[in-house]
């Protein structure tokens, strides 16, 4: 899921599109979209949701060597993130593997119940902080990139920008190995600001997780997000296809998607008391 991560920095069928007379300034886009981005980050931690991730390995035809199949719950428990496996391979989770899991979210509802209101809050607030550091990579990309805006288009029934992103080579800034690498277009939301949509490719090699990773050229990165209560956009998908080398000798070809929903906004003074299942 790193690899996702990192690549998604740079994160409709049938649409109609427009060229309106006089070209927005794709630069100024980008930067104002940063600021909005910036509230969703503070808003996401009100919300629990389920993640199915899906891992293949594939052979030198594309075809799946090997399958990986996960479904996680995310809770936020006490204030803290909390990922909950509830199932494997397509299947509800038994045995001393369901016992364990519900060990380890009892343990954490458990310990959630001692703290005081003021360490609820304190963990809540590293969760935001956490969040936000991991997406400070973002602020490097307005001056990483020149931005060409292409074109207004309807996506999922609203009005979007679509912009360009090509690689600076002269960038040295924070990621430059990444962001150097990396082309794209994003499709921004008119109305508030947000990226909806990211269609990006590797131009070159890069190495990721301190070298432990080499992504190819031409490895495809598509990232989406949605509007959730009206309020905030969040994930909906993510998929990544890469020719990789783990720790730069394991050659992999990687198709890895993750799909977000069931996103419900929980009150931050709402307390877990049990975890039984009716």
């Amino acid at each position: 899921m790193r690899i996702v991560l990192l690549l998604t920095l740079l994160v409709s069928t049938g649409a109609a599109q427009t060229v309106p007379a006089e070209r927005p300034d794709a630069k100024a886009i980008i930067l104002k979209s940063l600021k909005a981005e910036d509230l969703t980050d503070s808003q996401a931690v009100n919300y629990t949701y389920r993640s199915a991730e899906t891992i293949k390995e594939l052979d030198g035809k594309g075809v799946a060597r090997t399958t990986k199949n996960t479904v996680h719950e995310v809770l936020y428990i006490g204030g803290a993130r909390f990922n909950h496996l509830i199932e494997k391979d397509g299947k509800p989770l038994t045995g001393i593997d369901a016992k364990n899991e519900q060990d380890r979210l009892d343990k954490a509802v458990a310990d959630a119940a001692k703290l005081t209101d003021a360490e609820r809050a304190k963990r809540r607030e590293a969760e935001i902080a956490k969040r936000k550091k991991n997406f400070e990579e973002r602020n490097n990309v307005p001056n990483a990139y020149d931005w060409t805006f292409l074109r207004e288009e309807k996506l999922n029934g609203r009005d979007t920008y679509v912009v360009h992103a090509s690689p600076r080579k002269e960038f040295n800034g924070k990621n430059a190995n990444l962001l150097r690498n990396l082309e794209g277009d994003l499709w921004i939301d008119k109305a508030t600001l947000h990226w909806v949509k990211v269609d990006a490719h590797a131009l070159g090699n890069f190495s990721i997780g301190l070298f432990l990773a080499r992504v190819g050229k031409d490895s495809q990165i598509h990232f989406e997000t949605q509007r959730i209560n009206d309020e905030v956009w969040l994930p909906k998908s993510v998929a990544v296809r890469a020719d990789a080398r783990l720790l730069l000798f394991k050659k992999l070809n990687i198709e890895q998607e993750a799909h977000f929903s069931g996103y419900k906004r929980y009150s931050t003074d709402s307390r877990i008391v049990s975890t039984e299942q009716p």
